[in-house]
């Protein structure tokens, strides 16, 4: 065992411990080959279900840095502007504030989580996005990619 590999089961191990983290899949590549994969503690706790290399894991929260990458490199080439305001793709998107402004909502502010834009489930039922059957996919489980 190599000291990376030493490392990681150490740091993985007192993660789970502590119960800092419930389960884990860590994978490390290097050069197109994997020198250190391992499962450990649980997918589901309450069940006693271990984690294995095959647990399906949401992702959702994955698709931010990949989105954010994307659209640094269409802003480093030129094509897409920090400071434009995303109604240029998407008309449609101007929600309004308590007072019936629409302040734009620019590119700045999507990747920098600054729009004003949130999410249902942080709301107190009733809230806007409730009243306006705003999904953001945590309200229906098992939803599937087609």
């Amino acid at each position: 065992m190599t000291a990376l590999t030493q490392r990681l089961d150490q740091v993985l191990t007192t993660a789970v411990a502590e119960q800092r983290i419930v389960g884990a899949i860590a994978c490390v590549m290097q050069h197109h080959v994997v020198v250190y994969q391992r499962a450990i503690g649980h997918a589901d706790r309450e069940a006693g279900i271990a984690m294995t290399d095959s647990t399906p894991h949401r992702l959702a929260s994955l698709t931010k840095p990949m989105t954010a990458v994307a659209t640094l490199a269409l802003i480093e080439r030129g094509t897409l502007d920090l400071d434009q305001a995303v109604t240029r793709w998407l008309p449609e998107l101007r929600p309004r504030l308590a007072d019936g402004a629409a302040p734009p909502i620019t590119i700045r502010h999507l990747l920098t989580h600054t729009s004003g834009l949130g999410y249902t489930f942080l709301e107190q039922p009733g809230g806007p996005y409730h009243r306006a059957h705003v999904s953001d996919g945590l309200d229906q489980p098992g939803l599937s990619l087609a």
